[in-house]
């Protein structure tokens, strides 16, 4: 009786060693698919209440925005309240406590907005009312920020970057978008000589209607086919690129038919900027990186760098990548001192454990536990989705 009672202790303290260890063995395997990021993704459920009044202005618009906001301002767990109100249209937003019941104040909203509804002017649509989550940053999260500097206009460079930089870019996986900004816009210039045009007897006006009536539509009405299906009637010029233009006929002088590239030059040319910004005395422009919801950020720039690297090979002469930001790089600095931090404050823990106990024994055991425990910690924040970041980091330490 006690040799199957020893047996039955025996079987049950291995088994539950064998399930220590397997769970020691995924948390392992778990660490790289953390959720690692710089900060906290915090998010907070939203109403947004949005109206339109056909071709009202801005100040308008504006006034009956104030008299929604003050109605909606008084209800009780509103964080904030934000607005816009723009040509034709408003809206405002509330921000609510986390924990509030949206069903409810969904329903408080839609009443408050009824009593509200003989106030409303003539025109003026009546609200709707859209539920959503939101995030106070963006879902989609920044962590990293390149700059490509080139000899070429900003234009150019920026041609490049969609063609070739991007789209090798987006081969890492956990990528979600990527922004490209910082380019001067370009816009087609039509220079002609005065005396040219006096001596053709052709106005600029003559220039700029043949180019305005391209592409233009005109609807000419509907017509209903054989299965009862109305189908609009619309009449186009032809589309002209601008790199053709010069082809354009302008008029007919005299039995001579004049085109634009005869009175007058075409050319593509940067917009006067508002500002410079150079490195090293080139233009450049800015990839803005942004990873999906989940990723783990650190894991994702070890992957960019290595892309970055097959990226600058293939890149013409003249042109660089460089990183201009990266915020993982501040998430490894933070990781590496709350290691460090761990790292002694379990020195003195344990060398306080073997002054007291005085048995290296019991010193192997805590030291595997407290290991071990961190590691199981792993399997839990991935099957619950915890995000890493620096706060949480400070937790764990302690």
């Amino acid at each position: 009786m006690e040799s199957s009672t020893i047996k039955r202790k025996a079987f049950s303290s291995f088994s539950v060693i064998v399930v220590f260890f397997a769970l020691v063995i995924i948390g392992i395997a778990f660490i790289p698919t953390l959720d690692i990021r710089y900060q906290q993704s915090r998010t907070s459920p939203l109403l947004s209440v949005t109206y339109s009044w056909p071709n009202a202005s801005p100040k308008v618009i504006e006034n009956e925005t104030s008299k929604i906001e003050g109605i909606l301002g008084k209800i009780n767990q509103v964080e904030s309240v934000e607005s816009i109100s723009g040509i034709g249209y408003g809206y405002v937003t509330l921000r609510f406590d986390k924990h509030a019941n949206m069903d409810e104040k969904r329903y408080e909203v839609s009443m408050l907005l009824r009593q509200l509804r003989s106030k409303l002017p003539e025109g003026m649509s009546y609200p709707e009312i859209r539920a959503n989550i939101g995030d106070d940053e963006e879902v989609n999260q920044l962590f990293m920020a390149l700059t490509l500097v080139g000899n070429a206009s900003t234009y150019y460079i920026q041609k490049l970057a969609e063609q070739e930089v991007k789209p090798s870019l987006l081969k890492v996986a956990g990528i979600d978008n990527i922004e490209i900004g910082g380019s001067t816009p370009v816009q087609w210039e039509i220079t002609f000589d005065p005396e040219l045009m006096k001596s053709l007897s052709i106005s600029p006006s003559e220039i700029s209607s043949a180019i305005n009536e391209l592409g233009e539509k005109e609807f000419l009405g509907s017509h209903q086919d054989a299965s009862g299906f109305t189908i609009p009637v619309l009449s186009s010029t032809r589309n002209v690129e601008p790199e053709k233009w010069g082809s354009l006929v302008i008029a007919n002088k005299n039995g001579r038919v004049l085109k634009l590239s005869d009175v007058a030059n075409i050319r593509l040319r940067d917009k006067p900027p508002t500002s410079y910004y150079r490195i090293n005395g080139k233009n450049n422009i800015t990839l803005r990186l942004s990873s999906g919801t989940g990723v783990n950020q650190v894991k994702l720039a070890q992957q960019v760098y290595q892309q970055l690297e097959s990226i600058r090979a293939e890149l013409p002469s003249g042109y660089s990548l460089l990183v201009s930001t990266d915020t993982t790089t501040y998430i490894k600095e933070e990781l590496t001192k709350i290691g460090l931090r761990t790292l002694f404050s379990l020195i003195i823990l344990l060398l306080f454990v073997l002054a007291v106990s005085r048995s290296w024994r019991i010193l192997l055991i805590l030291t595997i536990s407290l290991i071990s425990n961190l590691l199981i910690a792993c399997v839990f924040y991935y099957i619950f989705k915890v995000e890493i970041h620096i706060y949480s980091l400070a937790a764990i330490t302690v």
